[in-house]
C-alpha cells in the first residue's frame, strides 16, 4: 500500500511545485490552517500569485489549442492523427490541440483575458524578436502543421509542441 506522501509526489510531479508549495497549496484548497515553526513565515504571496498567473495562462492556451482542433483549418492535422489511430478520445486525455496560422493568435487571444506581456515572457508559450512577442507555436509554412500536447503526468505548464507532415496524396 502507498503512503500518504505519494500524493504530494504526484501533485508536485503535476504542477512542479516543491513539496512545502504543494502543502501549503492543499492547506489552502481544503481549508487547512498552517502553522509554522521556527519562525518561518510561508511563501512570499506575491511569487504564489505570478505562479498561479503563469498558471492560469497555461491552462487557458491548453484550452485555446484544444478548441482550434475542431477547426476547418486543422483538418489536416486530425487527418493525420487519425490516420496513427489517434481519437477524440485520445485528444482529451493528452491535451492535444492545434496551433493556427498566424504568428499571434495566442498571444492577442491571452491579452484579451487580462495577462500583460510581462506576465506573458515568463510562460514560455512566446518568443521575443524586434517586433515584440510572438505566438512560439504556431503553423508555418511547408505543409507542416503543429498540435500541442500535454503529456498525461504533467501540467499544462509542461506542454509541448508535435510537428506533423502532412502525408503526400
Amino acid at each position: 500500500m502507498r503512503g500518504v506522501g505519494d500524493v504530494f509526489a504526484f501533485i508536485q510531479g503535476m504542477e512542479h511545485t516543491s513539496f512545502a508549495e504543494t502543502v501549503e497549496r492543499l492547506a489552502n484548497r481544503y481549508g487547512v490552517e498552517l502553522r509554522y515553526e521556527d519562525g518561518g513565515s510561508g511563501p512570499d504571496k506575491q511569487e504564489v500569485s505570478r505562479r498561479q498567473r503563469l498558471l492560469d495562462a497555461h491552462k487557458i492556451a491548453e484550452e485555446f489549442f484544444a478548441h482550434h482542433l475542431n477547426s476547418p483549418e486543422a483538418q489536416i492535422a486530425r487527418d493525420e492523427l487519425t490516420s496513427r489511430g489517434f481519437t477524440r478520445e485520445h485528444a482529451l486525455r493528452f491535451g492535444v490541440g492545434y496551433a493556427p496560422r498566424g504568428w499571434n493568435n495566442l498571444l492577442g487571444h491571452l491579452r484579451g483575458k487580462g495577462f500583460s506581456d510581462e506576465e506573458l515572457k515568463h510562460t514560455g508559450l512566446f518568443s521575443e524578436g524586434g517586433r515584440g512577442l510572438y505566438d512560439r507555436f504556431r503553423v508555418g509554412c511547408c505543409g507542416r502543421s503543429k498540435t500541442w500536447r500535454r503529456t498525461p503526468w504533467a501540467s499544462a505548464a509542461a506542454a509541448s509542441m508535435t510537428t506533423i507532415r502532412a502525408r503526400s496524396t
